[in-house]
């Protein structure tokens, strides 16, 4: 049994969920294999509370860590609709600030398990590895009050992917995974942007220290983020249609949604960024690592030529680099790809693996235009994915409907309460 296993069931707040997944299995063989028309189906569906429940359990599912019988008589009071109003609107659980450490782990910080224990009886596991904030993720995940905030944010640190990895100490994660949290219900330019200067995400796709061109040295711009903030952050490999379907061309062909030229490109608008300045120390050109603040301009090393980018778009030459990033970012934020891959992403991640075409467009449709006249307002996609036909109701019989549970939404409860809450919905429903 996982240490995260204990904790859920010490702290009991996930009561029944995988038991109304088998009462929705027990459903659907007795619909399937008893009933002998719609009409006989209809006969045999849940009384309007029982689904008033079923959808409450299935909202918090998408859009919480689990719920648990205050939660599901909370959202049953509210309704779908005001209680996602209610989560849109809470402020942001912040994760401890953990203490900056060097790069280098110091000689005298080791763990030592000698009695009596102290604060720093663990110092190497506690800040030159993830435990502290892995421990606070499933802290908040099953008691802090923004739990559609917290689900948004680790949906978005599954597509803006960082590696604990090559990144394992402690206060450099929590900054990254903090702009996440902070800006799950902002407006996804602003995450491109933060993401991009965040130096936990220039260390680990290598745009930290990305130099201009030398014809002297041989040296080009490094391309890996580039592609990555193309392909996987923001606009998928192949042109899409509103409703997420890849276009095809005059050979029923994928078109690719950008060239080679492109990232080129995106990578020389991406040289020049180094680590913040280390407190108490001078600006260089390299500064050495530090995960505190966005990453650093150094006009010297930035390519100040034109630029390629999407859409035959060229960046002038000349410009500042911030001035650049922005430019370029928001040539990527205008694509007409990017609302429906970003949608189809974040469906996929809250609600359901395989989202209908439709479903899909009328969230990527929130994207382009929140109501009035804003794109990218994470608000009006969240709530778009959440109060859709497709999410709400109380049952889907579809069996290739929903998601596999990643690992941290994954909990078993004992089979004595699974069977014992199976028998009560089945008393309830008449289900024999």
């Amino acid at each position: 049994m996982s240490a995260f296993q204990c904790t859920v069931r010490a702290g009991e707040p996930l009561r029944f969920a995988r038991a109304a997944r088998a009462v929705v299995l027990v459903l659907m063989g007795v619909i399937a294999g008893a009933a002998g028309s719609p009409a006989a189906a209809k006969s045999l569906f849940p009384t309007p509370l029982v689904q008033a429940e079923a959808d409450a359990v299935r909202l918090l599912e998408q859009a919480t860590f689990g719920p648990n019988d205050a939660s599901i008589q909370h959202v049953m009071d509210m309704g779908a609709v005001l209680w996602v109003e209610q989560q849109l609107s809470m402020a942001p659980t912040r994760y401890t600030a953990f203490t900056p450490w060097p790069s280098t782990r110091p000689d005298t910080c080791v763990n030592d398990s000698t009695l009596p224990l102290t604060p720093t009886s663990y110092c190497q596991r506690d800040n030159y590895s993830l435990f502290q904030l892995q421990r606070e993720f499933f802290v908040n995940a099953l008691t802090a009050p923004d739990q559609l905030r917290q689900r948004v944010a680790f949906a978005l640190s599954q597509i803006l992917v960082t590696s604990g990895t090559e990144i394992s100490l402690a206060y450099a994660m929590q900054r990254y995974q903090q702009i996440l949290s902070d800006l799950a219900f902002g407006n996804f330019r602003d995450i491109l942007t933060q993401v991009t200067l965040s130096p936990a995400m220039g260390r680990y796709l290598d745009m930290v220290n990305n130099l201009k061109p030398n014809t002297t040295t041989g040296v080009e711009p490094n391309e890996n983020y580039a592609r990555e903030f193309l392909q996987l952050f923001s606009l998928g490999t192949v042109e899409l249609g509103p409703d997420g379907t890849p276009l095809l061309d005059s050979y029923g062909k994928t078109i690719a949604a950008y060239s080679q030229e492109d990232v080129e490109g995106f990578a020389h608008v991406f040289t020049g960024w180094t680590y913040p300045v280390l407190a108490g120390q001078l600006p260089r050109t390299h500064n050495p690592k530090n995960f505190l603040g966005d990453m650093a301009a150094v006009a010297s090393n930035h390519d100040t030529g034109a630029k390629q980018l999407l859409d035959d778009a060229i960046a002038p030459a000349g410009l500042a680099m911030d001035a650049d990033l922005a430019g370029a970012i928001r040539n990527v934020f205008l694509n007409p790809n990017i609302a429906p891959f970003v949608s189809r992403q974040l469906i996929q991640k809250l609600v359901t693996g395989d989202p209908s075409p439709q479903y899909v467009a009328r969230v990527a449709a929130a994207f382009v235009d929140n109501g009035h006249g804003v794109r990218g307002d994470m608000k009006s996609v969240v709530r778009a994915i959440l109060t859709d036909p497709e999410a709400r109701g109380p049952v889907k019989l579809d069996p290739a409907y929903g998601k596999l549970r990643e690992p941290a939404l994954l909990r078993e409860k004992p089979e004595a309460e699974l069977g014992q809450r199976v028998l009560e919905l089945r008393a309830h429903l008449r289900v024999p």
